[in-house]
């Protein structure tokens, strides 16, 4: 060994270092033994990284950044004694080490050893080439106090040290040194500890911030970077606008915890409908941020979120998309005549115009343009002159969709730059599921699955956009009252319009009488509805202020000035201008049905001559109206005897026909209800339960899509009446009766309730019946057997059919003990009511599953008629795939009473065979999920 020692000390150049480490020979071991420990050690330990014996490489990804940290051993010449002067670092081996760390953002050199000593001839190409090729280097062995950085401001490097964590005793001193270093903007916080071995404790010595030094370029992208992280905030404060909170979530909550991507796709919603050959797939926000796009959607549908995500997205990570987000509002066109973008820079950015200027050179910006309208000279003017001066960008372009954008080509050209087209679509079951998740994070998962039950029930009933606005709105109204009925759709409504009107904030117009404020709402219905069809309900601008006036004029505590109310009911979204017409009207429909219903609660004479005979069908034009007066007006019998009354009258000449022998007629009707039973016997029920909510949404958006974005108002366009009604003209006078009756519950008139009750379950019975004789009638028109056999197959279905429709009509939970009644009723002479009892049954059990699911068993031994007993089979199988997801219990249960119910339809099968069959068919579906 102290040869080998001579013959190193001996080399006066590099070249011969790098000669005698290359050999790896035995005189290069035999100057490695005192290491060797050591290397086997890291080797062990760090087995997915580069070691070697006189350098270790790591690399490690952190914050979108690849570090590269080199250790050199400098450990290799180094003996007890002095050391200055008497170390080496092969060259070679230095560069080496630089070439496996080339493709990384930062570069981090360590060395035990200050680099002063190493021997000089070699000290200068090493330190040449880690201060050319690395950001920090870091080295102790210090083992008394000394400057713990130097700067080499002109390579760009940042030396660090710190003292020994080990020491003689000799006075010298033990201690480390703690870096926190943003990768970002190059800063390096550094604390210093010294250990004081009286006290075995550490003491900071020494705590501050420094930097990597960087050229000019350099200094100015982490400037932009840091401003970029504040404008960040202050962006994302701007956008906490854009959503419905409350106190306590202003708080604690942001924009970003509620936000959702859009549906956006390359075809409009209604393309997509009309041609369901076309191939469109969702546009990610990654494919909007790296090109060009003009996006068309609907008011309210988030076209200004759209824009803010991006913006938040490109300023949060600045280094990844090295894009400079700039938000441009064209709306307002003070803004766009006095926009410039280097004041945009400097204003933003604190750059001086020279600064500023080279920014707008050297970086790329990603212009985000709301609500931009392509006939508008200025704006197009304006954009193609800021495109123009920016060479270097990508811009998203957001408009409001009309059907000349649906007739512009797939692309769209400004300033020679090609934007492609896309649409907003409305939000689907999956969307809606996914954002009263984050809204109604805190509630249990049968509640948010009523909630989204109820969003589709009450949108698609009042044509309320489906959009994320529409959809926030109702959900922050059921967070807010939390002792509201979810069951009880009017009381929802109300409170919907109520926020959609600003309840809250009427009384800035100086108007504190909120009733007279409905009462203002609900004669511009009444005369948009009665003096202007044929303006599609819209009023022209002198017509609306002409109507304020007279209104004002003869309610004289109405005191808002007619401009300022006029303003506020634009801001609030109450009533849209039409831009081609230059005419006022409702924005949504389902908010001019909710005043037209608010008419007439005050004015009865309008309901009165709705029910005349010759209005029939103009009458059930209004069944939103007469559902929402019934919400109103919950108590009031009257009313609901004169909907009750023509009812009758409409579906007189069904009902007659059929009377009350359900159970014989049914089994005659299905005479093939033994075959059908054998069909619902051995249904195969793979992939259908239990189905999670999520495979729920998704097969219903695929099989139902939610098939409205027509929320604009629509005009009643009455149907010419036959001699005799259609069927589904009598199902409409039903559906309002049911409807109006489930609203009515205030009504103390127990004879009339039952009676209605009654006659709504017959004439559903009786409906079903029509359709079966219709059946009848298209298959003796058959000659094909083939036709015939789906024709049979339909038929089966009909009590299914009949009892959803009912439920979908009538069901509410304050019916249950009306039901009960029913029920016990029926229970005591079964005979001919057998099918009433299903429907009963059904209704309680569609009410709440898990709370009535021994009403199931009650099915199995009190239904008989086979028709029957298939149609609780078939219920029974949608509840096992539709509503038993994560209840083991219940679905054990349903998987049960399947069983015993085709024991019963066919006794002699075998009950492990069938158990096993729907075991196996649910274990491959949950390995399918």
């Amino acid at each position: 060994m102290p040869l080998v020692k001579e013959h190193i000390d001996r080399f006066e150049k590099n070249v011969d270092v790098d000669n005698f480490v290359s050999k790896d020979d035995e005189q290069f071991k035999l100057s490695f033994v005192k290491s060797e420990n050591y290397y086997k050690f890291i080797s062990s330990f760090y087995k997915n990284d580069d070691i070697n014996k006189l350098y270790q490489v790591f690399k490690r990804d952190i914050d979108n950044k690849k570090i590269g940290i080199v250790s050199f051993n400098s450990s290799w010449r180094a003996f007890i004694g002095e050391h200055s002067n008497k170390l080496l670092i092969p060259q070679s081996i230095a560069n080496k080490a630089v070439k496996e760390i080339k493709d990384c953002d930062i570069k981090i050199a360590v060395m035990h050893h200050p680099i002063e000593d190493l021997k000089n001839f070699n000290q200068f190409e090493i330190e040449d080439i880690i201060h050319e090729q690395f950001h920090i280097l870091t080295s102790g062995h210090f083992h008394k106090h000394k400057p713990s950085i130097l700067f080499s401001t002109n390579t760009g490097i940042l030396k660090l040290s710190s003292m020994a964590l080990m020491s003689n005793k000799d006075g010298s001193e033990n201690g480390l040194t703690l870096l926190d270093f943003d990768l970002n903007t190059f800063d390096v916080k550094i604390r210093k500890h010294r250990y004081i071995n009286s006290d075995n404790t550490f003491s900071i010595t020494q705590n501050y911030t420094s930097h990597i030094p960087m050229n000019k370029e350099k200094e100015r992208e982490v400037k932009v970077y840091k401003q970029t992280k504040q404008l960040f905030e202050k962006t994302l404060i701007d956008a906490n606008s854009l959503v419905v909170f409350n106190k306590k979530e202003r708080a604690e909550k942001n924009f970003l915890d509620y936000y959702n991507d859009p549906i956006i796709k390359d075809n409009s919603y209604f393309e997509n409908i009309e041609k369901t050959d076309i191939a469109s797939n969702n546009i990610s926000l990654k494919v909007l941020i790296s090109d060009n796009h003009i996006i068309f959607g609907k008011d309210k549908t988030g076209k200004t979120s759209l824009l803010r995500k991006i913006q938040l997205e490109l300023l949060n990570n600045y280094f990844i998309y090295k894009a400079i987000p700039v938000y441009i509002e064209f709306k307002n066109s003070y803004t766009i005549h006095n926009f410039d973008i280097i004041d945009y820079i400097r204003q933003n950015y604190f750059l001086n115009k020279t600064d500023a200027d080279a920014l707008l050179d050297s970086e790329k910006f990603h212009f985000l343009i709301d609500n931009y309208n392509p006939d508008s000279i200025q704006q197009t003017e304006f954009l193609t002159s800021l495109l123009k001066q920016v060479g270097n960008n990508i811009t998203t372009i957001t408009s409001f969709e009309t059907q000349e954008s649906l007739a512009y080509s797939q692309s769209f050209k400004l300033n020679g730059s090609l934007f492609s087209k896309a649409f907003i679509h409305p939000l689907n079951r999956s969307s809606i599921r996914t954002q009263t998740e984050k809204v109604l994070d805190e509630y249990d998962n049968d509640e948010k699955d009523k909630i989204v039950t109820k969003v589709l029930s009450i949108f698609s009933q009042l044509n309320i956009p489906y959009n994320y606005w529409s959809l926030s709105l109702f959900l922050w109204i059921y967070k807010k009252d939390q002792g509201i009925n979810i069951n009880d759709n009017i009381e929802m409504i109300i409170l919907y319009v109520d926020k959609l009107l600003g309840r809250e904030e009427i009384a800035s117009l100086g108007q504190d009488d909120y009733d007279l404020f409905k009462k203002f709402f609900a004669n511009l219905a009444h005369k948009l509805l009665k003096n202007h069809s044929d303006t599609n309900y819209s009023i022209s601008y002198g017509e609306l202020t002409e109507f304020i006036e007279k209104f004002k004029k003869n309610n004289i505590r109405f005191v808002t000035d007619t401009r300022d109310l006029l303003d506020y009911l634009l801001e609030k979204g109450i009533l849209r201008k039409n831009t081609y017409t230059e005419r006022y009207t409702f924005r949504l429909n389902g908010v001019m049905e909710y005043f037209t219903a608010v008419y007439m609660q005050a004015n009865k004479s309008f309901v009165d001559d709705l029910l005349e005979p010759d209005n029939d069908m103009v009458y059930l034009e209004f069944a939103n109206e007469l559902e929402i007066l019934s919400g109103l007006a919950r108590g009031d019998k009257k009313f609901l005897g004169k909907i009750y009354n023509k009812t009758q009258d409409a579906l007189n000449t069904t009902n007659i026909k059929y009377r009350d022998n359900y159970d014989e007629l049914l089994s005659s009707k299905m005479g093939n209800a033994k075959e059908l039973a054998q069909l619902f016997c051995d249904i195969d029920v793979k992939g259908q339960m239990p189905k999670s909510l999520e495979e729920q949404d998704e097969m219903m958006d695929n099989l139902k899509p939610i098939q409205t974005f027509q929320d604009e108002v629509k005009i009643k366009k009455p149907q010419k009446k036959e001699i005799d009604y259609t069927h589904s003209q009598l199902e409409r006078h039903l559906f309002i009766l049911s409807r109006v009756f489930r609203s009515m519950s205030s009504v103390d008139d127990e004879k009339l309730m039952i009676d209605t009750f009654e006659f709504i379950i017959n004439s559903y019975i009786n409906l079903g019946f029509e359709l079966i004789n219709e059946f009848e009638f298209q298959k003796e028109k058959s000659e094909q057997e083939i036709e015939k056999a789906i024709l049979n197959l339909f038929t089966s279905f009909i009590p299914l059919v009949t009892q959803s429709m009912m439920s979908d009509a009538i069901l509410h939970v304050n019916l249950k003990r009306l039901i009960n009644k029913k029920i016990e009723e029926f229970e005591k002479d079964k005979t001919n009511n057998e099918f009433k009892l299903l429907l009963l049954y059904f209704m309680l059990l569609d009410i709440d599953l898990k709370k009535n699911k021994n009403i199931i068993q009650k099915i199995i031994e009190n239904i008989s008629v086979i028709a029957l007993k298939n149609t609780a089979l078939l219920k029974l199988y949608l509840y096992l795939n539709f509503k038993s997801y994560g209840n083991k219990g219940l679905e054990e249960l349903l998987k049960e009473k399947i069983v015993e119910l085709q024991k019963e339809l066919y006794p002699n099968t075998d009950e492990n065979k069938l158990r096993n069959k729907i075991d196996k068919k649910l274990l491959i579906t949950k390995r399918q999920q």
